[in-house]
């Protein structure tokens, strides 16, 4: 029969009791106390004057990106033909660029010119703590966005206003080889596209010399901050070269068409459609050509 040491037994229970509750107490150095999870590395909130920048920049791009208001659709403009006759035309399809024109040179403006001064000051912040360099480089980058974005808007709406009067020029002179007998209504319509046009060459030149001078101001921006300029300069001389070809072609065909408008004029001046062709572009050969001189002299 084989006896059982009972005092060298208890000994051994006693022992791995320890151990179980030295385990216990070194699991739960570990992993916090029991039934709790580890508490998450607390974040630093953003500086004030990185979320000042922020808003201004957000509050500019939702102002610079307003849709025209729908009412501008329908807007309609009263012109005078021969004899004192006051007819209604409708303006709705250049009515946006319009509308985007006037505002891009006054409200945005002052609305850039807000969120920059925020941006910059940011920045300057920044610059001032190595530890805030995560904050600077966000803002540099904001800030060259927001340095190019009225001569990049300028820019694609002058080439729109472009586009628009080269599309009057084509409706008004089809509408000219398919008359035969002019009504009021035909009248109305060559006086219309003839107005809209006027209005376009105005608004283009002013475009065009607003982003070629805005360009010139974002390399200036960028320069003050540190950050590479050349983009600016190259955007500037692409736009400029662009346009001079756009107007040169224009002109030439313009200057085409009115010759032909006073040849047929001089065939039949009964048909008094045709002499006011002869007169709208006469009118619109000359500030085609005026623009065209204004920008080839722009350096």
């Amino acid at each position: 029969m084989r006896f059982v040491n009972t005092a060298r037994l208890a000994d051994n229970r006693k022992k791995m009791k320890n151990h179980r509750l030295l385990f216990s107490i070194v699991l739960v150095a570990l992993c916090g106390c029991a039934g709790s999870k580890p508490t998450a590395p607390a974040t630093m909130p953003e500086p004030v004057w990185f979320k000042t920048a922020k808003e201004k920049t957000q509050s500019f791009y939702a102002y610079h990106n307003l849709p025209m208001p729908d009412s501008l659709k329908r807007k309609s403009v009263a012109i005078a033909l021969k004899g004192g006759v006051q007819e209604t035309v409708e303006i709705g399809d250049i009515a946006e660029l319009v509308f985007h024109a006037k505002k891009l040179a006054s409200k945005d403006s002052e609305v850039l010119a807000e969120a920059l001064s925020a941006t910059m000051q940011g920045i300057q912040a920044a610059n001032l703590s190595p530890d805030q360099s995560d904050y600077a480089n966000r803002l540099k980058a904001d800030y060259a966005m927001l340095a190019m974005s009225l001569a990049r808007r300028a820019d694609s709406l002058a080439l729109a206003v472009h586009d628009q009067i080269n599309a009057l020029d084509a409706e008004y002179r089809k509408r000219l080889d398919a008359t035969t007998t002019a009504d009021a209504r035909a009248l109305v319509f060559f006086a219309g596209n003839y107005e809209k046009m006027k209005r376009l060459l105005g608004i283009e030149l002013d475009l065009a010399q607003f982003a070629l001078d805005e360009y010139r101001r974002a390399s200036d921006r960028l320069k003050i901050v540190g950050i590479a300029n050349e983009s600016a300069a190259k955007a500037r001389a692409a736009f400029l070269n662009n346009l001079r070809g756009l107007m040169t072609s224009r002109s030439n065909r313009l200057e085409s068409a009115l010759a032909q408008f006073v040849k047929k004029a001089n065939e039949d001046a009964t048909k008094n459609w045709r002499v006011d062709a002869e007169r709208h572009y006469e009118t619109l050969a000359r500030l085609a050509n005026e623009n065209l001189a204004k920008i080839k002299e722009t350096q």
